[in-house]
């Protein structure tokens, strides 16, 4: 992941949404905005149907798992 891509995401004053299709690019954006070690990050756990949010708090960034149903699937379609 270029590093250009975080700091953008850090400057942005409002939240966005980043889709990715595979764990590797959620894996470097969470241990990045939760401050976890870099050798650690192979072994973060990914939800399989649900949606990492970042809120900005006053340490940096929390992290809070979203899962979705698949009722919830089809509504937002």
């Amino acid at each position: 992941m270029r590093v250009e891509v975080i700091l953008l995401l850090e400057r942005l004053p409002r939240s966005v949404l980043v889709v990715s299709p595979g764990d590797d690019v959620r894996r470097v954006l969470l241990a990045h905005f939760c401050g976890c070690p870099e050798d650690s990050i192979a072994d973060l756990d990914m939800p399989e149907n649900g949606v990492l949010e970042l809120l900005r708090d006053h340490k940096g960034y929390s992290c809070r798992e979203l899962t979705l149903t698949g009722e919830e699937r089809l509504e937002s379609t």
